[in-house]
């Protein structure tokens, strides 16, 4: 009986410990839904990683990035695994990013905001030059949800994006743009707007990094 005893305690510290092993191994991935065709473009569906995919209005305010941000932290915590954020640290939130980050021990890429994750510091930098405004097919696609549905108003799009003299969209060459789009965005915005195709080389890089 004592053998059947030490036998059944091994098996529930061996079952533990390999709960505990793939526990380790498995890793949440919150992200911007920016970052979504192209995070599926350099990942794929790997197996141990859990997905969480923030909604295109935590843009609009910063509370709502908090709270989103908040609740997919506690869930991912519940699951257990390592906690990995792909947002800007930057990004408009109510407590920062950085200290959301911290507190419970996740990996945070450290670059201001989306356009560096995709570009790097250096080249941000210079393409902004001359009022440009940078940006993703995604992200005039979040300009346009959000006054669908009534988050932002026609007039806080052009309020947002007047101060710029042109807006250069960059092309990653995973979401289709049509030129009707692109126009229908300028009639939007009264902005103009020019294309630059752009490879998701620093991109992956930040993306595996992260995810190391």
């Amino acid at each position: 009986m004592g053998i059947i005893c030490d036998l059944m305690v091994h098996c529930e510290h061996s079952a533990a410990g390999h709960r505990n092993y793939m526990e380790h191994l498995k890793k949440h991935l919150i992200y911007c839904p920016i970052f979504k065709d192209e995070l599926h473009a350099v990942l794929g569906h790997p197996p141990g990683i859990i997905f969480h995919e923030l909604g295109y209005d935590v843009h609009t305010h910063s509370k709502v990035m908090q709270q989103q941000l908040n609740k997919a932290v506690q869930e991912s915590k519940q699951c257990g695994g390592a906690l990995c954020i792909l947002l800007g640290k930057e990004c408009e939130c109510d407590v920062p990013i950085s200290k959301i980050a911290s507190e419970n021990n996740g990996r945070l890429p450290d670059y201001i905001n989306c356009i560096e994750i995709f570009l790097g510091k250096e080249k941000t930098l210079s393409l902004q030059k001359n009022r440009t405004a940078l940006m993703t097919p995604a992200w005039m696609q979040m300009i346009q949800n959000a006054i669908a549905t009534d988050l932002w108003t026609v007039e806080d799009a052009r309020m947002n994006l007047g101060w710029y003299d042109r807006i250069l969209l960059l092309d990653t060459q995973v979401t289709r743009i049509s030129d009707e789009e692109i126009m229908e965005f300028y009639d939007l915005v009264q902005v103009p707007v020019e294309m630059m195709d752009i490879d998701l080389d620093h991109f992956r890089v930040v993306v595996k990094e992260l995810l190391r």
